[in-house]
Formats: C-alpha cells, structure tokens, sequence
C-alpha cells in the first residue's frame, strides 16, 4: 500500500518526470526539487484524482531509482585491487 507517499500526493508532478539508469524521480511542486514516488514528506495532500494504476507506477519508479552509471566491471575492479593493497600491506592476517 502506497497511501502517503509522494507518489498518491497532489504536489507530485507526474508529467515532470526523470529517468535514471532504472526507475525514474518526479518534481514535488512543494519542495521544488524531484524526489522519489516512494517517499514521504509532511507536505503530502492527497490527490483523489490520480489513477491507482499511476499511483502504482510512480511508486515502483521511486523504488527502483538508480542513477549509477557505473559499470559492474568497475566495482569488481575496485575489490580485487583492495584486497591485493590489504595483503601488500598485511592489512589481512592468513
């Protein structure tokens, strides 16, 4: 159940829309920045008029949000290279 959240409020502007890498943010007309479906503020005044099947979307959208465009190789990068540095230095005891 989503009642609360950005996404079933009036001041959710949702033919302002952001897409990320996955999901999307909308722009809050009361906070004036865009903010994810699935949060909460103490701003929220319910709109009666916007569709369930909208609400539902705005919401999966805010869950999944994600704007990180870096790439799954970059991170297996990073750990292999930590973990080499920690036994270089002996940070790891075997």
């Amino acid at each position: 159940d989503n009642m609360g959240s950005c996404s079933s409020c009036k001041n959710l502007k949702e033919k302002d829309k952001k897409e990320g890498e996955t999901g999307a943010v909308y722009l809050c007309s009361k906070l004036k920045t865009y903010v994810q479906g699935n949060n909460s503020c103490e701003n929220y005044s319910e709109d009666i008029m916007r569709k369930v099947y909208t609400r539902d979307e705005i919401y999966r959208d805010g869950e999944r949000y994600s704007n990180d465009k870096t790439s799954v190789s970059t991170y297996i990068f990073i750990a292999v290279f930590l973990v080499i540095l920690g036994l270089i230095l002996g940070v790891f005891k075997f």
